[in-house]
């Protein structure tokens, strides 16, 4: 001890002060550069929990905008209405633009890829509200002007034949109960409508085979091809809303969920980081 004693006495001030500084710039550095780090993985994090709480905020608004187009899309359904329409096609572009916007955040990669599937989802449904207004509008010819139109001429075949009086009569009601178990059908589903629909035009269709009026006979069978048309359309139009775009509502939804519970987990992992610093 006695001996580092004295060579330290031995060393010059100037060395001595010199030595201390340095050692005291040292301290300084490293504080200053431990703090700093500290302090950006704080200001990180901060950044990181402000972006999460926005995403937060989307996700919640993203289960909105999908119920409100399921309300427009069956909104529209009823009515046709140009300006429903419009409004639908508003909200998806809306939703998608959201969904765009939050990709860009790229929070992570987990998120990242559910948003895309997301944005997979929402790209379907855009191409869906096509599809809609056109099946739309093809039900509607077939159901409102192609039917009323076939029946007409039906009507008009069968008042301007050569037939009794009486087997025209017969004949007429038949076809006016067929018209009406064939609406029954098409606007309720009922199995019981269709059949009865179909054996009244049978035993039509035989009646005027038997009376040889092929005139009534081809009106009766473009009638007949008409609905058949009508109900496919129809179809077509309730599959899309009620199969393809509830679907496609759902599927959304349930990712949109799950999007949420990882933003709430990875929320909680950034807020115990901080509470931890």
């Amino acid at each position: 001890f006695l001996m580092l004693k004295k060579k330290l006495n031995s060393i010059p001030i100037k060395k001595k002060v010199a030595g201390t500084l340095a050692l005291f710039v040292f301290l300084f550095l490293g504080t200053f550069f431990l703090v700093s780090a500290i302090l950006t993985r704080v200001e990180n994090n901060l950044i990181s929990l402000s972006d999460l709480h926005t995403l937060e905020t989307s996700v919640f608004e993203l289960n909105k905008d999908i119920s409100e187009i399921q309300r427009l899309v069956l909104a529209y359904g009823r009515t046709g209405s140009e300006e429903i329409y419009k409004k639908l096609t508003f909200r998806h572009k809306s939703l998608e633009d959201r969904l765009l916007n939050l990709k860009e955040q790229k929070i992570s990669k987990e998120i990242e890829a559910d948003i895309s599937s997301l944005l997979a989802v929402t790209k379907r449904y855009k191409e869906d509200i096509v599809s809609l207004k056109n099946l739309r509008e093809k039900k509607s010819s077939s159901i409102g002007k192609g039917l009323p139109s076939a029946f007409e001429e039906l009507e008009l075949a069968l008042t301007s034949s050569r037939l009794p009086t009486n087997v025209k009569i017969k004949i007429q009601e038949n076809i006016f109960r067929m018209r009406f178990y064939g609406k029954s059908f098409i606007a309720h589903k009922n199995f019981k409508s269709k059949k009865a629909f179909k054996d009244l035009s049978q035993e039509i269709s035989q009646k005027l085979k038997k009376t040889g009026n092929d005139s009534t006979l081809a009106a009766l069978k473009s009638y007949l091809e008409t609905f058949d048309q009508a109900v496919i359309a129809n179809r077509n139009y309730i599959t899309l809303v009620n199969v393809v775009m509830s679907g496609e509502a759902t599927e959304f939804s349930n990712l949109s969920r799950k999007l949420n519970q990882k933003v709430n987990l990875l929320t909680e992992s950034t807020n115990s980081a901080l509470r931890n610093k």
